[in-house]
Order: structure tokens, then sequence, then C-alpha cells
């Protein structure tokens, strides 16, 4: 095992040694594979781990450098405003998930599906207007159960399932009439792909 790559994720390989899963990032998140120790043995130090739990969405943030604030509502920082915002650089399990955001300003990022006030989804491919978008009603898109839209994880092709809701940071949707799996990636269904026979359904 690289014993580098344990020390720098202590916390993390303990949750996998409880049999608890984890994330890691190297071109985009995947979840390990609890079952397999060769995990460990990664020799490139600059891969993204971090622990599968309620507060996985602010780790990521944090693990890809974006600003996770805490809501001062108890006054943790007596140099910071109660009921204020302030940066932190670690996430505290024992405040509730409700006082946790990414700070506006990361909120959007190049390739995010976002919906404007007149609701038309669309993809963000420029980057020097994500904040402007946020102060003018445009908002992330979020899938809504029963709708059909394309999962996928990791490499795999993506399909055209039918959303039924969250599980922690993950997707799960309906491979079968009454089996769903997990999936890690959601794109809106805005067309008709050429490999499909059908249109998608809404």
């Amino acid at each position: 095992m690289n014993k580098q790559l344990i020390i720098d994720n202590k916390q993390a390989f303990d949750h996998w040694l409880n049999g608890r899963q984890i994330w890691y990032k190297k071109d985009q998140w995947y979840i390990a594979d609890i079952t397999a120790p060769a995990f460990w043995d990664n020799a490139d130090m600059s891969i993204k781990i971090v622990i599968n739990d309620e507060y996985v969405k602010f780790r990521k943030a944090l693990a890809e450098g974006k600003e996770v604030q805490l809501k001062n509502v108890y006054g943790y920082d007596s140099n910071v405003k109660k009921d204020k915002w302030m940066k932190v650089d670690k996430i505290y399990t024992h405040i509730p998930l409700q006082y946790y955001r990414i700070a506006p300003k990361d909120i959007f990022k190049i390739g995010d599906w976002i919906v404007s006030p007149t609701g038309k989804i669309t993809q963000l491919i420029a980057d020097d207007i994500p904040k402007q978008l946020e102060t003018k009603g445009f908002n992330l898109w979020q899938p809504k159960s029963g709708e059909y839209h394309w999962f996928w994880s990791g490499f795999n092709t993506p399909q055209l399932l039918q959303f039924s809701e969250y599980d922690v940071d993950a997707y799960l949707a309906y491979i079968d009439t009454d089996i769903r799996d997990h999936f890690a990636y959601c794109e809106p269904c805005l067309a008709l792909p050429t490999v499909l026979s059908e249109p998608c359904k809404q």
C-alpha cells in the first residue's frame, strides 16, 4: 500500500476499513470498491479522496478547491458576525448540514446545466458569467422524480432512465420496472440522440 496516500487521507482510509464507501477523483468522481485493497496502492498522489456521508457534497467541493462556508449561527467565530457566512477548510459533522453551503461564486462552473428564470435548461459554456447568473435568478438544474434523463457512472455508456430519488450524493434511477441502481452522473434529456428510437419522455 502507498503509506503516504493513507497518511494524507487517514479519515477516508479509516472510513474505508470500516466497510463504508469513499469517493475518489482523477478526471471525475468515482466510488471506490470497498473490497479492493489495491486501491491504496495508487501511486498518483494528486488523487482526491473523500468519505461518503451526508456531507459528501461539501467534502467534494473542498477537495476541488472550492470555498465552503458555514453559517455562524452559534457564534463559532467571534470575529464573524452571528448568522453571517464564514469560510471553513474542513467539515464538522456535529454541525447540522443546513448550516453549510458552497460559496455563491463557486456554485456555477463550466459544463453545469442551469435553469433560467423562464424555465429554459441550458449548459454553461462561458466561464465569465457564473456569478452574474446567480444574481439574475438562474439555478442549477436538478432532475425531478419520474422524469427521464441520461444516467451513467465512470466510463459507462449513458442510459436513458427514469429518475427515482437522490441517495447521499448519487442518483437512483430505474433500470427495470422495480429495480433501481446508483449513478454518479445525470444530464437532462433535451433531444433525441441518434442511438435511440424513442424521444425523451418528460
